[in-house]
């Protein structure tokens, strides 16, 4: 059904949503709106064309009066969601935010992310079906390209971290296998990370993978998207494998990040597909395994085909920067975050010798699990980030010292 009216229900927020954002500390809010209801509330006052369940508003009045409310709420994004099927059930679509900072779309056509490009607001865009667990919810490799082409980020829609939850209502069922995984690929989209647990089911280790001690999301430099062998291997068959990849960099380095999901067969990747010196030598840092293996033109990682009938198989992989020969050092990142040398971590890294430096950002007292390779061994160890201001720090290896 659509929305009649888009306040806070009384019998929910008795105290309406001013109160709640000030209890929680004056957060930013993200707040969700559908498609308005034949019957909705704010025909009283404002002009709509409706057609079938939905209507539409001719001008801006009414979103300028919702924006104006929620402003107050605290809201700095407004989604809308169903447009397919405000499009689909009208003749045109309109969506008027001159309030909101950030717009993010739900279920839109590939022609409303086109023509999003003429819309500023419009930051980020779900790039999935809806999320019910053990669903296919996760598949966003594919349609992450698009996204990223037009200057978006994509949304995986929200997941669970636990694999049952008391009380659940979900008909097509309640039991979540693939936990690890989902929160994986969401970190790795770049865009939202929405974990819906109730309250009081969420695990904590896997949700803060995906960021900083303070919940600031780290992030690749783009959004994990199908690698372009997968086209050249499944150019005449109806469907698409699921590898995917992306990077981040630092003082002209790369790190890349490779996952494998549900394939048909084994698959494997060679540096030069990661756009990589083909001559380079590189170490693979199995995420989920913690393991260390030498990766160049001769040792690919090999990327498995599914086996199990009642959870998805999938392998994560970081891949090092290239070796030097003038250091003994090779920087795997931080090893529990899943995307171990983000921009929002980590400055500028160099390498001197026996040493290696990297300058980053940090909160108070925030402990930082580095780890990086050293003749062919991972060492690691925790960093305890002491100072109250927010400054970048250097870190630098053996000693690990920060200063």
């Amino acid at each position: 059904a659509g929305v009649t009216l888009w306040e806070p229900t009384p019998a929910i927020f008795p105290h309406g949503m001013e109160y709640v954002d000030r209890n929680m500390g004056n957060k930013s809010l993200a707040l969700h709106n559908r498609y308005f209801a034949t019957n909705n509330e704010y025909k009283k006052n404002y002009t709509f064309v409706c057609e079938k369940k939905t209507c539409l508003p001719t001008g801006e009045d009414v979103y300028l009066y919702m924006m104006g409310k929620a402003k107050a709420w605290g809201m700095v994004l407004y989604e809308q969601d169903w447009l397919i099927t405000s499009f689909n059930d009208m003749e045109t679509t309109q969506n008027n935010t001159y309030f909101a900072r950030t717009v993010q779309y739900c279920m839109p056509l590939p022609r409303q992310i086109l023509q999003s490009v003429e819309l500023q607001a419009v930051t980020q865009a779900r790039a999935s079906r809806d999320y019910n667990p053990g669903n296919e919810n996760w598949n966003v490799g594919p349609t992450s390209m698009l996204h990223w082409a037009v200057g978006i980020r994509p949304f995986k829609d929200d997941f669970w971290t636990t694999k049952t939850q008391p009380g659940c209502k979900y008909s097509t069922g309640c039991v979540e296998p693939n936990t690890e995984m989902i929160t994986n690929i969401a970190a790795m989209t770049g865009g939202p990370v929405g974990p819906s647990d109730k309250i009081g089911s969420m695990n904590r280790e896997l949700v803060m993978g995906t960021c900083n001690s303070e919940g600031l999301l780290l992030k690749p430099d783009k959004p994990m998207t199908t690698m372009d062998i997968v086209f050249k291997d499944t150019f005449m068959t109806p469907t698409l494998e699921s590898l995917w990849s992306t990077y981040s960099k630092h003082s002209g380095i790369t790190w890349s990040y490779v996952i494998g999901i549900d394939l048909s067969e084994d698959k494997m990747v060679y540096p030069e597909m990661l756009d990589l010196d083909v001559n380079g030598s590189y170490f693979a840092y199995d995420y989920w395994a913690g393991t260390i293996s030498p990766f160049n033109s001769n040792n690919a990682i090999k990327f498995p085909k599914q086996i199990s009938a009642t959870k998805k198989d999938f392998r994560y992989v970081v891949v090092s920067n290239k070796k030097s020969s003038n250091s003994d050092w090779v920087l795997i990142g931080e090893i529990d975050k899943y995307a171990s040398m983000s921009s929002q971590r980590f400055d500028s890294v160099s390498y001197s010798g026996s040493t290696l430096t990297a300058k980053l950002n940090g909160t108070p007292s925030e402990v930082l699990n580095f780890g990086a390779v050293k003749n062919g061994v991972l060492e690691n160890s925790p960093v305890l980030l002491v100072r109250t201001a927010r400054v970048p720090l250097i870190v630098m290896m053996p000693v690990l010292a920060h200063k």
